[in-house]
């Protein structure tokens, strides 16, 4: 069962690598390999699209499993649990499926300059040219950037009304440059 699954994860990988990950800020690759590999990284995504069909219980249990050992491959499994979330509501079952077997590492990307840290009021911008969508945003304090491959990015609502339209980036799209984070 996943509860087995993270506690070898945790004791053989997460508490072995925590050291270096802490003092040199590195990205927890080892750990966030071993969730993938062991079909961790879709706990949460649904039976349906080849996940653990698992929901917000097991990924606290999970994610606070992993804070014992080491904070900083908790916050990156956190999430992506998070992203994953909003991909199982909103997302194309596709998409769905390669989160479900691991192919992505998700993230939010809400966080912004000059929001005064208020993520639900984006100051980022989306428009329509010839091309598709152009988002423009200065995204910071976003989770696994530089590693994630799939980013829930906010920006002002688009298309409806409410607070925000939120976005499917993924990471190899055209324009995207990551500036910071971790």
């Amino acid at each position: 069962d996943y509860l087995e699954s993270v506690e070898k994860i945790a004791k053989e990988i997460v508490a072995k690598n925590a050291t270096e990950v802490d003092q040199t800020g590195a990205f927890p690759q080892a750990a966030i390999d071993a969730l993938r590999d062991s079909g961790m990284l879709g706990l949460i995504s649904a039976k349906s699209v080849g996940g653990l069909g698992q929901g917000p219980r097991a990924a606290a249990l999970v994610v606070e499993r992993l804070a014992r050992e080491c904070a900083s491959t908790a916050m990156v499994t956190c999430m992506h649990y998070t992203a994953t979330a909003v991909i199982e509501k909103y997302g194309a079952e596709a998409v769905r499926k390669q989160l479900a077997q691991g192919n992505h590492l998700a993230t939010l990307a809400f966080s912004e300059a000059g929001s005064r840290s208020h993520f639900w009021a984006p100051v980022s911008t989306a428009r329509r040219d010839q091309n598709g969508i152009c988002l423009n945003a200065r995204k910071n304090w976003v989770t696994s950037a530089h590693h994630a491959t799939l980013y829930v990015w906010s920006s002002k609502p688009f298309a409806a009304e409410g607070a925000s339209t939120l976005w499917l980036v993924p990471s190899d799209s055209n324009g995207i440059s990551i500036a910071g984070g971790f």
